[in-house]
C-alpha cells in the first residue's frame, strides 16, 4: 500500500492547475482533477502477470493499466468525488533459505488508495523550490491568511513561518505537498470573504544559485500551471524539454516547463478567426497537436487574444451574457483532449473587446489570423469580475419599455467592459464616457432599426426614439454603477478597489 501511494506522483497531460478544498490535506490520498490523470509506474515491481485494477466508483474516476507484468497505472478524474482504487495480483519475490540459499517464491499483493476528484479553484497556485532552498510568499494587500497552513506531505516540505501577510516554506526532498488554508479577500465592495486557498508545492533536485537560497515572491507571481507531455518521444523528458547530455559533476536538475504562454507546448499551437463581432461570438479557436501523442489543454476565462497590428482590436474570451447563447461557452474552462496530429475547433468563441474606442476586428476570410493567443493578462480579472456583477444585477428593476431583458443585460454587460477597460488602461485620453457610450447604443438602435424607422411617420418616429433613448439612459447608468463598483482610478493611473 505504501508503494502505491508514494508512486502516485507523475501528472500526464497539458492542464490548467487543479486543487482539492479539504481533500489534499489527508495524507495518503490522490487528488486528481476532473478530466485530469495520474500515473504511478510499477517498473520495479516484478509482477508474475498482469494485475486486476478496479476503481470501486468508475463514475468518479476510471482507472487503466498500461503494460504487462510491470507497467503503469493511470487513474482518470470523471467528476467530483472520493472513490478507492486497488491492485491485485501476484509478485516474486527473493528470499533467502537455508544454508544462504535464494529462494524464488510467488506471493500475493494488494494495495489500495484513497483517490480524489476536485474541480478546479480560482485561489490555486503553484510554486517550485529545490531541495534545502526557502521561499517567501507574500500576499497581495487585498488578501489575509485566515486559518493555519494545512500541509498534506511534510516530509516533502515545511512550512517554517506563517503570518497574516506571508508564509514561508523550505524543500525537504523531492516530491510534492499541497498547502491549503483559508484566505480572507477584501472584495469591491469592501466586505471580506473567505475563500479555499491551496499551493502545490513542487520540491526538485537540484542547488539553486548562491543568491537563490531563500527567494521572495508575490502570490500573484506564483505559477497558474504546469506543461506536461504524455508518454515523452526518446530524448525528452516528460515536460517535453530535451534532455541535456549530462557532463562531469553536473547536478541531475529536471526541466519544469511553466505556463508562461498558452498553450506554451511545441508542437501545440493554437490560431482564432474571427468573426466581425467585438462581443458575443467573436469567432473560432483551433488548437492542433502536431505531437505523435495526445494532449489535453483547457482555455481559461480572460485568454487575451492579441493582435499584432495596433489598429485591430484585442480580444478576451469569456463568457458574457447575450441574446442567444454561444456554443463554443461549453468548451471555456474545461479540458479537452486533442488526439495526436489533430485538431480541436472551438466554434463561437464568447467574448469580447475591451476598447470600445476601437472599430470591431474585420472577419478573416482567407484563414490567416492575425491574434496570438496568450494566458490572461493582469486586466482580465479585473473585467471578469465586471462580468460576474453583471450577471447578478437585477434587470428587472431598470423597468425597461423596449429592451428585453437579455438584450439589456448584454448591453449593460458591454457598456460596463468598455468603461472599466478605459479606467484601468494605460492608454491616454481614451475614457469612455456616459455620453460617449449613450451616443453609442442608440447609433446601433438607428442602425439596426433603419428600416422600420424609415417607414414610420415622423411624429410616431419621434415617440419611439425618445423611449428608446428613455430605456438607454438607464441601461448607461447601471453600466455607470457596475463600473463605480468596481474598480477606479487613482492620481497616479493604479487602479484602486472600493
Amino acid at each position: 500500500m505504501n508503494h502505491l501511494k508514494t508512486i502516485l506522483t507523475l501528472t500526464v497531460g497539458i492542464f490548467i492547475l487543479s486543487a482539492p478544498l479539504s481533500a489534499a490535506a489527508e495524507e495518503g490520498v490522490t487528488v486528481v482533477g476532473e478530466g485530469h490523470s495520474r500515473s504511478a509506474s510499477f517498473g520495479k515491481v516484478p509482477f508474475e502477470s498482469k494485475p486486476k485494477i478496479k476503481s470501486k466508483d468508475p463514475s468518479i474516476a476510471t482507472v487503466s493499466w498500461k503494460g504487462e507484468e510491470s507497467g503503469s497505472l493511470v487513474i482518470t478524474g470523471v467528476k467530483e468525488g472520493t472513490t478507492v482504487v486497488t491492485v491485485t495480483g501476484k509478485v516474486r519475490v527473493t528470499e533467502i533459505g537455508p544454508g544462504a540459499k535464494k529462494i524464488l517464491t510467488v506471493k500475493p499483493y494488494k494495495a489500495s488508495v484513497t483517490v480524489k476528484v476536485i474541480k478546479s479553484e480560482k485561489y490555486t497556485k503553484m510554486a517550485v523550490i529545490y531541495v534545502k532552498q526557502k521561499m517567501s510568499i507574500k500576499f497581495p494587500k487585498r488578501y489575509k491568511k485566515a486559518t493555519p497552513v494545512k500541509n498534506s506531505n511534510r516530509r516533502v516540505v515545511t512550512v517554517t513561518s506563517q503570518t497574516r501577510t506571508r508564509i514561508t516554506i523550505r524543500g525537504v526532498k523531492v516530491g510534492e505537498s499541497w498547502l491549503t488554508f483559508l484566505m480572507e479577500v477584501k472584495l469591491k465592495n469592501g466586505k471580506k470573504k473567505k475563500v479555499p486557498a491551496n499551493i502545490l508545492v513542487r520540491v526538485i533536485a537540484g542547488k539553486p544559485k548562491k543568491d537563490k537560497t531563500h527567494v521572495s515572491i508575490g502570490w500573484d507571481d506564483l505559477y497558474i500551471g504546469e506543461v506536461i507531455i504524455v508518454n515523452p518521444p526518446p530524448g525528452m523528458d516528460k515536460h517535453g524539454k530535451p534532455i541535456p547530455i549530462p557532463e562531469k559533476d553536473d547536478d541531475d536538475d529536471e526541466e519544469v516547463g511553466m505556463l508562461q504562454d498558452w498553450p506554451a507546448q511545441d508542437g501545440v499551437y493554437c490560431s482564432f478567426k474571427a468573426s466581425g463581432r467585438n462581443y458575443g461570438g467573436i469567432g473560432d479557436i483551433t488548437i492542433e497537436n502536431a505531437t505523435d501523442k495526445p494532449v489535453t489543454v483547457t482555455v481559461p476565462p480572460g485568454l487575451l487574444l492579441d493582435s499584432d497590428t495596433p489598429q485591430v482590436q484585442d480580444l478576451y474570451v469569456a463568457d458574457v451574457p447575450t441574446e442567444t447563447p454561444c456554443g463554443g461557452a461549453k468548451d471555456i474552462d474545461k479540458p479537452i483532449t486533442i488526439a495526436p496530429n489533430a485538431s480541436y475547433v472551438i466554434k463561437d468563441v464568447p467574448g469580447f473587446c475591451p476598447d470600445g474606442e476601437k472599430d470591431p476586428p474585420k472577419p478573416e476570410t482567407e484563414g490567416q489570423s492575425v491574434y496570438t493567443a496568450c494566458k490572461p493578462d493582469e486586466k482580465a480579472s479585473t473585467l471578469l469580475d465586471a462580468i460576474a456583477a453583471v450577471k447578478k444585477m437585477d434587470v428587472g428593476k431598470m423597468k425597461l419599455d423596449v429592451f428585453k431583458e437579455d438584450k439589456a443585460r448584454a448591453m449593460v454587460c458591454q457598456g460596463t467592459l468598455w468603461q472599466v477597460d478605459s479606467k484601468i488602461d494605460a492608454e491616454p485620453d481614451n475614457d469612455f464616457t456616459s455620453e460617449k457610450l449613450n451616443a453609442r447604443f442608440f447609433e446601433a438602435f438607428t442602425a439596426s432599426a433603419k428600416e422600420a424607422l424609415e417607414k414610420m411617420p415622423e411624429t410616431k418616429r419621434e415617440k419611439v426614439e425618445t423611449v428608446v433613448k428613455d430605456d438607454i439612459k438607464k441601461i448607461v447608468a447601471a453600466a455607470d454603477f457596475i463600473t463605480k463598483k468596481t474598480t477606479t482610478k487613482s492620481a497616479t493611473g493604479k487602479t484602486l478597489e472600493i
